[in-house]
C-alpha cells in the first residue's frame, strides 16, 4: 500500500531482470510464534529490548516503512524507536556502523549480479563502500571472490545461487521490495530509451520532441 502498487517484495539480493536472480529463494513472511521461539532461544523471551531505526526524509516512503516495521516489531515485545537524519549525517552513520537499523536503497552501475553481491558482502567493502551491514563470513568472501573472476558462466550463475542462499539464511538484509520505476511523459516525447542503470539520467541527446 505505501508504494501504491508499484513495488513487489523481493526474494533475494539479485533483482528480478538480471542473471543470477533466484526466484526459488526463501522468502521471509510474518511468523509471530516462530521469532517469539528464536527471541527466546536467544535469551530473550518477551523481547523487552529497545532497537533504533534510522532513516532520512530525501526518500518519503521510509518513514511510514518503519512505522510498519515497528508495529511488527511491538508485537513481539521490541520498541522500535524511529531516527530522522539529513542525508549526508545518514551516510556518516553507515559508514562508521554507529546505527542499529537503517533503510537503504541500490541501484547498478552495471548491468551484472556482482553490483549485488561484491559490494553488499564482501568483508572488505563495510561502510559506504556497500556492506552495510558489517558483515563477514569467510565462506562468503570466497564465493563473491570466485564470482568476479569465473568465467563459465552456468558455474559463475551457480556461485551466485550459493551467495544468495548463505545472504538469505544469515538474513544479512532484508530484501523488502523491489520498485517499479515510473515514468511520465507526452506522447510527443521521441527517443526515450530505458536505462537501469542511469534512472536519472535520461538519453536527452537522443530525444526530440515531435507535434
Amino acid at each position: 500500500d505505501l508504494w501504491r502498487g508499484t513495488a513487489t517484495q523481493m526474494r533475494g539480493p539479485i533483482p528480478v531482470g538480471l542473471v543470477g536472480h533466484d526466484e526459488n529463494l526463501f522468502q521471509y513472511q510474518q511468523d509471530l510464534e516462530k521469532a517469539r521461539e528464536l527471541l527466546a532461544d536467544a535469551g530473550y523471551p518477551g523481547g523487552g529490548f529497545t532497537l533504533k531505526i534510522m532513516h532520512a526524509p530525501v526518500i518519503p516512503e521510509w518513514r511510514p516503512m518503519a512505522l510498519v516495521i515497528q508495529e511488527g516489531l511491538a508485537e513481539i515485545g521490541i520498541k522500535l524507536e524511529i531516527e530522522s537524519y539529513a542525508w549526508a549525517t545518514l551516510r556518516d552513520k553507515l559508514n562508521t556502523g554507529d546505527f542499529d537499523m537503517s533503510h537503504g536503497y541500490w541501484t547498478p552501475d552495471y548491468a551484472d549480479a556482482d553490483m549485488f553481491t561484491w559490494f553488499w558482502f564482501y568483508s572488505q567493502n563495510w561502510g559506504l563502500a556497500g556492506n552495510r551491514s558489517w558483515y563477514k563470513n569467510v565462506v562468503m568472501d570466497k564465493l563473491v571472490t570466485q564470482s568476479r573472476i569465473e568465467v563459465d558462466p552456468d558455474k559463475r550463475l551457480a556461485v551466485f545461487q550459493g551467495i544468495q542462499w548463505i545472504a538469505v539464511g544469515d538474513a544479512v538484509y532484508l530484501y523488502l521490495l523491489q520498485t517499479d520505476y515510473q515514468i511520465v511523459m507526452r506522447d510527443w516525447v521521441k527517443g526515450y530509451v530505458y536505462n537501469p542503470m542511469l534512472l536519472n539520467m535520461p538519453n536527452f541527446p537522443g530525444m526530440y520532441i515531435e507535434k
